[in-house]
């Protein structure tokens, strides 16, 4: 793997672990959340799991900040 493809990865799991943690406090302050926390272990997901929360992710991420995940992560 090239540099610059490791420090995207880095960057994208840093912010990704970043949004997941940030999120879980939010729920479990929150007394009437329905929502579940989310584990933490990205390893141990299912792929199904992994894709559905990573798919969350990509959609909060882009409505943050206005832009498209993928091409600041992939295509700088």
């Amino acid at each position: 793997m090239s540099d610059a493809s490791h420090q995207k990865w880095t960057w994208a799991l840093k912010a990704y672990k970043d949004w997941q943690t940030e999120r879980n406090v939010s729920i479990s302050k929150d007394p009437d959340s329905d929502q579940l926390l989310m584990d933490t272990s990205v390893g141990k997901m299912s792929d199904e799991k992994l894709d559905n929360i990573l798919g969350r992710f990509v959609v909060k991420e882009e409505t943050l900040t206005g832009k498209n995940t993928q091409e600041r992560l992939f295509m700088k």
